[in-house]
């Protein structure tokens, strides 16, 4: 199922063993939120909100992280990447990660 969540507050949500696919979610607000075993597969996050948020092995595949901000990202250590776009992305310690993909699943942090 297809779904058009862009610019939705997700500010503060608690997700446990769930998943986002096949969605649009440019600009959504995960603020704050709390993901554990989640996954976003074949989900274009581009401009989305992630500051300060627990990604508890959360996973993202074949996914457009460009222009997110992750910036105070808890557990970023456990997140799992494949096939992701990076662009101008804001990382967790404020660094920036620019045109870089992940051909297999791996952690960053």
């Amino acid at each position: 199922m297809e779904a058009d969540l862009s610019f939705a507050k997700f500010v503060g949500i608690r997700i446990y063993e769930g998943s986002f696919m096949n969605c649009y979610t440019e600009g959504a607000d995960f603020s704050y939120a709390t993901f554990g075993q989640v996954a976003f597969e074949k989900v274009n996050l581009s401009r989305a909100i992630f500051r300060n948020a627990t990604l508890s092995e959360t996973g993202f595949y074949n996914t457009n992280l460009s222009y997110v901000d992750l910036r105070g990202v808890k557990r970023f250590n456990e997140v799992s990447f494949e096939n992701v776009i990076f662009c101008d992305t804001i990382m967790p310690d404020g660094s920036m990660r620019t045109g870089s993909a992940i051909a297999s699943p791996r952690r960053l942090g």
